[in-house]
């Protein structure tokens, strides 16, 4: 099983070695400081923050919180090795059910791939 460490915009050096030296499988960036959910944009400090953690870590680099759209996701996948997505996807499960719930989904996770892939 493997130890997934979090890091954050406030992560300092220490934080970031340990984590380094101790964690497995991939390192989970949290993009922004507070609560997870849908944000409009990405924040700006994305991308300096992963190029920061990547030039210390072997592991790859997941940078979730916040992303909800097509353009984040692809955003975020031309600096990262995987893109987290989860408050835009459960507030499909609070608003549909069903099939509908399904081809939301479906739809949903559709896109954010092809945003990905661009």
């Amino acid at each position: 099983m493997a130890v997934i460490f979090l890091l954050t915009p406030t992560s300092d050096e220490e934080r970031i070695r340990k984590v380094a030296h101790l964690g497995s499988g991939f390192i989970y960036y949290v993009s922004v400081t507070g609560v997870t959910g849908a944000r409009s944009s990405v924040a700006e400090n994305v991308f300096s923050d992963v190029q920061k953690i990547r030039n210390r870590v072997t592991l790859p680099v997941v940078v979730g919180f916040g992303i909800s759209d097509p353009a984040q996701a692809g955003s975020i996948a031309s600096v990262a090795d995987g893109v987290v997505v989860g408050s835009a996807l459960v507030r499909q499960f609070e608003q549909f059910s069903g099939k509908e719930l399904h081809t939301k989904l479906s739809t949903m996770v559709s896109a954010l791939k092809a945003g990905i892939a661009a």
